[in-house]
């Protein structure tokens, strides 16, 4: 990635420009705050293994660095699949062009798996308390 793309990125994801940042990257349909932070986490996550391809350790560093509570980004009995195919894929088209033949499954695969595995080793270490579901209900409209 550029680094005039990244510095793009970076001003999109900027408090108060977060309107643009949907329009563009429409990753899921928001219903209240939770799920707005959730969306940034993640889109956060894929941009950077996409661009890195971290060992956990790394990305374990970057995570709590960057986003303390990044512990919202999994909750099993509220969501089904963190992007849906499609999404990804239009991720990836506007990152690497139109002909990149990157496997969106398993990059789909690994995004779930990676942030469980890096959010649970965190949850350990670090002995983060977990949001009360019930307070805060988080909706995410998936697919697939």
């Amino acid at each position: 990635m550029s680094n005039n793309l990244s510095a793009q990125w970076e001003k999109l994801l900027r408090p108060g420009i977060l309107t643009l940042f949907y329009r563009e990257y429409p990753l899921m349909e928001l219903y209240d705050d939770a799920c707005q932070r959730i969306q940034e986490f993640l889109y956060k996550i894929l941009r950077f293994l996409l661009r890195q391809y971290p060992h956990r350790a790394e990305l374990e560093q970057w995570l709590y660095i960057n986003y303390p509570e990044a512990q919202y980004a999994l909750n099993r009995s509220s969501r089904k699949r963190i992007f849906s195919i499609d999404q990804l894929q239009t991720l990836i088209h506007k990152e690497f062009g139109i002909h990149n033949e990157m496997d969106i499954n398993y990059l789909a695969t690994t995004l779930e798996h990676c942030t469980k595995d890096v959010l649970k080793v965190c949850e350990e270490k670090f002995l983060l308390v977990k949001p009360n579901v019930h307070d805060r209900p988080i909706i995410i409209s998936s697919s697939g």
